[in-house]
Protein backbone atom coordinates (compact mmCIF):
# COMPACT_ATOMS: atom_id res chain seq x y z
CA UNK A 1 0.00 0.00 0.00
CA UNK A 2 2.97 2.34 0.17
CA UNK A 3 2.05 3.38 4.07
CA UNK A 4 3.45 6.59 5.36
CA UNK A 5 4.03 5.75 8.52
CA UNK A 6 7.64 6.61 8.97
CA UNK A 7 6.48 10.35 7.23
CA UNK A 8 3.61 10.67 9.63
CA UNK A 9 5.77 9.97 12.59
CA UNK A 10 8.32 12.86 11.46
CA UNK A 11 5.51 15.04 12.16
CA UNK A 12 4.11 13.35 14.84
CA UNK A 13 7.31 12.86 16.93
CA UNK A 14 6.93 16.95 18.20
CA UNK A 15 3.60 15.98 19.77
CA UNK A 16 4.35 12.91 21.19
CA UNK A 17 7.57 13.98 22.78
CA UNK A 18 5.90 17.25 24.25
CA UNK A 19 2.91 15.01 25.40
CA UNK A 20 5.59 12.81 27.05
CA UNK A 21 7.49 15.40 28.81
CA UNK A 22 4.67 16.68 30.67
CA UNK A 23 3.15 12.96 31.24
CA UNK A 24 6.37 12.03 32.84
CA UNK A 25 7.53 15.48 34.05
CA UNK A 26 5.90 13.97 38.04
CA UNK A 27 8.51 11.15 37.99
CA UNK A 28 11.21 11.43 40.36
CA UNK A 29 14.00 10.90 38.10
CA UNK A 30 15.41 10.53 34.85
CA UNK A 31 15.89 6.67 35.13
CA UNK A 32 12.02 6.48 36.23
CA UNK A 33 11.13 8.44 32.87
CA UNK A 34 13.37 6.56 30.88
CA UNK A 35 11.43 3.33 31.52
CA UNK A 36 7.89 4.98 31.10
CA UNK A 37 9.29 6.12 27.84
CA UNK A 38 10.58 2.74 26.52
CA UNK A 39 7.50 0.91 28.17
CA UNK A 40 5.20 2.79 25.89
CA UNK A 41 7.58 2.33 22.67
CA UNK A 42 7.55 -1.06 23.70
CA UNK A 43 4.20 -2.08 23.59
CA UNK A 44 3.67 0.23 20.79
CA UNK A 45 5.92 -1.16 18.78
CA UNK A 46 4.28 -4.55 19.65
CA UNK A 47 1.28 -3.97 19.05
CA UNK A 48 2.30 -2.32 15.32
CA UNK A 49 4.78 -5.40 14.73
CA UNK A 50 1.71 -8.20 15.54
CA UNK A 51 -0.73 -5.75 13.47
CA UNK A 52 1.75 -6.00 10.30
CA UNK A 53 2.65 -9.55 11.02
CA UNK A 54 -0.89 -10.79 11.39
CA UNK A 55 -1.22 -9.32 7.40
CA UNK A 56 1.91 -10.39 6.57
CA UNK A 57 0.19 -14.07 7.49
CA UNK A 58 -2.98 -13.45 5.71
CA UNK A 59 -1.90 -12.45 2.23
CA UNK A 60 1.03 -15.64 1.93
CA UNK A 61 -2.03 -18.15 3.65
CA UNK A 62 -4.78 -16.56 0.86
CA UNK A 63 -2.25 -15.87 -1.82
CA UNK A 64 -3.81 -17.79 -4.48
CA UNK A 65 -7.17 -15.95 -4.19
CA UNK A 66 -6.05 -12.59 -3.93
CA UNK A 67 -3.60 -12.79 -7.58
CA UNK A 68 -6.64 -11.17 -9.71
CA UNK A 69 -7.78 -8.74 -6.60
CA UNK A 70 -7.14 -4.90 -6.99
CA UNK A 71 -4.50 -3.43 -4.42
CA UNK A 72 -7.21 -1.13 -3.14
CA UNK A 73 -9.40 -4.28 -2.08
CA UNK A 74 -7.69 -6.29 -0.68
CA UNK A 75 -8.07 -6.16 2.83
CA UNK A 76 -11.95 -6.31 2.07
CA UNK A 77 -11.40 -9.19 -0.15
CA UNK A 78 -9.30 -11.02 3.08
CA UNK A 79 -11.24 -9.58 5.72
CA UNK A 80 -14.44 -11.51 3.58
CA UNK A 81 -12.71 -14.91 3.72
CA UNK A 82 -11.58 -15.08 7.14
CA UNK A 83 -14.83 -13.72 8.62
CA UNK A 84 -17.44 -13.95 6.32
CA UNK A 85 -20.06 -10.79 5.32
CA UNK A 86 -20.76 -9.72 9.41
CA UNK A 87 -16.82 -9.78 10.06
CA UNK A 88 -16.08 -7.85 6.75
CA UNK A 89 -18.25 -5.21 8.17
CA UNK A 90 -17.07 -4.99 11.31
CA UNK A 91 -13.28 -4.86 9.36
CA UNK A 92 -14.86 -1.58 7.04
CA UNK A 93 -16.19 0.10 10.05
CA UNK A 94 -12.80 -0.50 12.13
CA UNK A 95 -10.73 1.09 8.54
CA UNK A 96 -13.37 3.80 8.40
CA UNK A 97 -13.00 4.80 11.87
CA UNK A 98 -8.78 4.49 11.91
CA UNK A 99 -9.24 6.46 8.86
CA UNK A 100 -11.07 9.45 10.68
CA UNK A 101 -9.02 9.22 13.62
CA UNK A 102 -5.64 9.50 11.49
CA UNK A 103 -7.39 11.99 9.27
CA UNK A 104 -8.34 14.49 12.39
CA UNK A 105 -4.64 14.16 13.90
CA UNK A 106 -3.01 15.12 10.39
CA UNK A 107 -5.31 17.44 9.50
CA UNK A 108 -4.87 19.81 13.29
CA UNK A 109 -1.08 18.89 12.95
CA UNK A 110 -0.73 20.46 10.20
CA UNK A 111 -3.00 23.86 10.33
CA UNK A 112 -1.39 23.91 13.58
CA UNK A 113 1.88 23.80 11.99
CA UNK A 114 1.17 25.89 9.21
CA UNK A 115 -0.69 27.86 11.37
CA UNK A 116 2.51 28.82 14.35
CA UNK A 117 5.50 27.46 12.55
CA UNK A 118 5.08 28.76 8.64
CA UNK A 119 2.65 32.07 9.39
CA UNK A 120 3.47 32.83 12.55
CA UNK A 121 -0.12 32.94 13.87
CA UNK A 122 -0.93 36.04 11.36
CA UNK A 123 -3.70 33.85 9.58
CA UNK A 124 -6.86 31.99 11.18
CA UNK A 125 -6.29 29.09 12.35
CA UNK A 126 -9.96 28.38 11.16
CA UNK A 127 -8.95 29.76 7.44
CA UNK A 128 -6.22 27.13 7.44
CA UNK A 129 -7.93 24.21 8.37
CA UNK A 130 -10.54 24.73 6.36
CA UNK A 131 -8.15 25.30 3.17
CA UNK A 132 -6.79 21.83 4.12
CA UNK A 133 -9.74 20.09 4.43
CA UNK A 134 -10.43 21.11 0.67
CA UNK A 135 -6.95 20.62 -0.51
CA UNK A 136 -7.69 17.00 1.11
CA UNK A 137 -11.17 16.49 -0.40
CA UNK A 138 -9.72 17.32 -3.67
CA UNK A 139 -6.71 14.86 -3.49
CA UNK A 140 -9.42 12.36 -2.35
CA UNK A 141 -10.94 12.42 -5.58
CA UNK A 142 -8.47 11.06 -7.15
CA UNK A 143 -9.13 7.76 -5.23
CA UNK A 144 -6.60 4.95 -4.31
CA UNK A 145 -4.83 3.76 -7.46
CA UNK A 146 -4.63 7.83 -8.36
CA UNK A 147 -3.37 8.61 -5.14
CA UNK A 148 -0.92 5.72 -4.65
CA UNK A 149 0.54 6.39 -8.48
CA UNK A 150 1.12 9.81 -7.20
CA UNK A 151 3.16 8.79 -4.22
CA UNK A 152 4.71 6.17 -5.14
CA UNK A 153 7.71 8.06 -6.94
CA UNK A 154 7.39 10.50 -4.03
CA UNK A 155 7.85 7.58 -1.11
CA UNK A 156 10.56 5.97 -2.85
CA UNK A 157 12.75 9.45 -2.89
CA UNK A 158 11.68 9.64 0.85
CA UNK A 159 12.36 6.26 1.85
Amino acid sequence: YNTMDLLAAFFFAPVIISLTQAKTAALPNAKSRLFFVLKASGIGAALLALIYIGFSFLAAFYAADLNATPAEQLLAVISLKVLGPYGGLIVCLTVVLACLTTAVALIAAFAGFVHQELLGGKQSYRLILALSLVVTYLVACFEFQGISQFLTPVLEVSY
